[in-house]
């Protein structure tokens, strides 16, 4: 004798138990993403932080990378963004000012891609990029401190400090062990 085996649920039963399964995992997945973005938030604040405090800094951001558009022929254009802006009191955000800042109309990117940091006042800053520099000036800064942010598979930023109203940093020293300990920890 031959027993037909049957199944206790359909085809299409089992298709949506799987569907289900699925979109649980989606927002698992969501959920864990969005727990690691808020606490790669925090630390990243925490990191501006500090260098505001050990550098008696005015403003301190991080300008991130990124390809938003190709022209027809496909070449990319290579924007920076203010991504993370931490201020002293009183000093004016410019968060919205360096959105999606076209880095192929400024001079300055290709001197920190090569140099890794720039430490000087908006003078000096003028003499390798006078159009950045008077950008900077428009928003009270006096000296500004920039340096490379490296990941895993090539640079993907820069971290500031800026100083305004005349103010200026006491010891370089200084300004680059912090930079150095903010551009590793951002990595």
């Amino acid at each position: 004798t031959y027993k037909v085996m049957t199944m206790d649920k359909s085809v299409s039963e089992i298709l949506v138990e799987h569907d289900k399964q699925l979109k649980v995992n989606e927002v698992a997945d969501h959920n864990k993403s969005t727990r690691q973005r808020e606490n790669a938030l925090n630390d990243v604040y925490n990191i501006l932080n500090d260098l505001l405090l050990n550098l008696n800094g005015d403003r301190a951001y991080v300008i991130e990378m990124h390809n938003g558009n190709n022209n027809p022929s496909g070449l990319p254009f290579i924007y920076g963004e203010m991504t993370y802006e931490k201020s002293r009191y009183g000093i004016e955000d410019v968060f919205d000012e360096y959105a999606s800042l076209t880095l192929s109309r400024y001079q300055f990117p290709g001197y920190i891609i090569e140099n890794r940091y720039f430490y000087g006042s908006i003078e000096e800053l003028s003499n390798i990029d006078p159009k950045l520099a008077k950008r900077m000036e428009q928003y009270g800064a006096t000296y500004v401190a920039i340096m490379v942010i490296s990941g895993k598979r090539g640079d993907i930023g820069i971290v500031g400090v800026t100083y305004c109203n005349g103010d200026r940093p006491t010891s370089r020293s200084v300004i680059n062990a912090n930079m150095t300990t903010a551009s590793q920890k951002l990595t």
